[in-house]
């Protein structure tokens, strides 16, 4: 983008337009296409674009502002009305900017910065006098091994700016606003495009659109069960929106990114004899945990081909986190997830519900960039109630070329994890 900007100014063009932004964007898309799926095409494309719409559109309706040239006159209000045009630009971009850059770091980081615009607003003044200028005399200042003196300037102003973004963030309420569908972030894209393209009163068209993406986000229902990529780690939604665990202790890294994603407010251990049982908990025994979620189904997780019967038998859900030569269990109406699958796919999740059904089967569905696959329960009672699994993969269809990689894994070929020959006959001994 800087690189097409740079070009433009050399023939004497305007630098900032929609057209070399959509020159850019199109020289970013042929050489690295997949780029335009990262939150980082995403959000710095979709600032910019914002800018631009929004001082277009401003410039347009700004007349000359009779008072402003009285003021003039007088030295001190001249001064002030200066300060304060600086400051609301300072404040008008970073409110534009970040509000169109949001959406995408709510889809992908699962988190906003709700006071980004008094974190921008007291950090950019700093940046302007003390970071740029001083990098640059500092660049200069190289050859004659005087550097010190403007680099110590400016790193007394990055300090500056990491202590005013450390106190924002301290009192910051939670940004947090739940997993986006895919669904809002499509919507989401298509109404700003309209917004930012359509030059008259049509860009009012993309209001409806943005309306709809809110619907659908409002509309969204969180995953009851989350599986790690690797199949080590299963998490379970409980009644009081905490996540139960299939192990004492897991990657924190992955915890800490489901509990801020899907909004829980802490974790629940896997029972053992010096606790109290949770409603919902996995209760492990040897290789084989099993869990009932509140609507009545079972889930089964195991590591050991060993368990694999009892997994099928035992729930309703089979979660197999090993190679395996046969992916189904007897039981057709029990949803197999294997350790393949994940490989394949990565990360799933699950989200159960409850309908009012005579039938009872499975169905596998693909739409979209979703696979889906239907499990079905009946419950004991006076109205027959089945129990409904969505299965939703990380990865989905159509295949596309960034994600081969995913095929040459062991656990992708059904494999079983290699052990070096030193670490099996130590095993073997124990």
């Amino acid at each position: 983008m800087l690189g097409v900007m740079l070009l433009a100014i050399t023939v004497d063009r305007a630098a900032i337009s929609m057209r070399n932004l959509a020159i850019a964007a199109l020289i970013t898309i042929a050489i690295s296409p997949h780029e335009i799926l990262g939150p980082s095409f995403q959000m710095s494309y979709s600032a910019t674009a914002a800018l631009i719409c929004f001082y277009g559109w401003w410039s347009k309706r700004r007349g000359k502002d009779q008072r402003q040239k009285k003021i003039h006159n007088y030295l001190w209000l001249a001064i002030v009305m200066k300060a304060v045009n600086h400051i609301s630009a300072i404040a008008m971009t970073s409110l534009v900017a970040g509000t169109a850059s949001s959406i995408f770091a709510a889809y992908h980081f699962n988190n906003t910065a709700p006071f980004g615009l008094i974190g921008n607003a007291l950090a950019l003044p700093v940046i302007s006098l003390f970071v740029m200028p001083f990098a640059v005399l500092g660049l200069l200042a190289m050859p004659f091994d005087l550097d010190w003196l403007p680099f110590t300037v400016m790193g007394h102003g990055i300090e500056a700016v990491i202590a005013i973004a450390k106190a924002v963030a301290s009192h910051s309420p939670s940004g947090n606003l739940g997993m986006m569908p895919p669904a809002t972030l499509l919507l989401v894209s298509i109404g700003l495009a309209m917004i930012f393209v359509l030059s008259t009163r049509l860009r009012l068209c993309g209001m409806p659109v943005l309306l709809a993406a809110a619907i659908f986000m409002a509309r969204a229902q969180e995953p009851d069960i989350i599986i790690a990529e690797g199949g080590k780690l299963v998490a379970l939604r409980t009644p009081d929106n905490r996540l139960a665990i299939n192990r004492p202790s897991g990657s924190a890294f992955t915890l800490n990114n489901w509990q801020q994603g899907y909004g829980t407010s802490g974790l629940v251990k896997p029972f053992n004899a010096g606790t109290r049982p949770e409603e919902t908990q996995f209760e492990c025994k040897g290789k084989l945990c099993i869990a009932r979620e509140q609507g009545g189904m079972v889930i089964a997780y195991t590591d050991d081909p060993g368990q694999k019967l009892a997994a099928c038998s035992e729930g309703d859900i089979a979660i197999l986190a090993f190679a395996t030569g046969e992916a189904a269990c007897s039981d057709k109406n029990v949803l197999v997830i294997t350790q393949r699958d994940l490989a394949l796919s990565g990360t799933a999740e699950i989200a159960l519900h409850t309908a009012q059904r005579k039938q009872i089967g499975t169905k596998v569905n693909i739409s979209g960039d979703l696979t889906q696959q239907n499990v079905a329960e009946a419950n004991t009672g006076d109205i027959p109630r089945i129990r409904t699994a969505d299965v939703t993969y990380a990865v989905g269809p159509p295949a596309r070329p960034w994600n081969f990689y995913r095929t040459y894994s062991r656990a992708a070929r059904n494999l079983a994890e290699y052990t070096s020959p030193g670490r099996a006959t130590k095993a073997n001994a124990d």
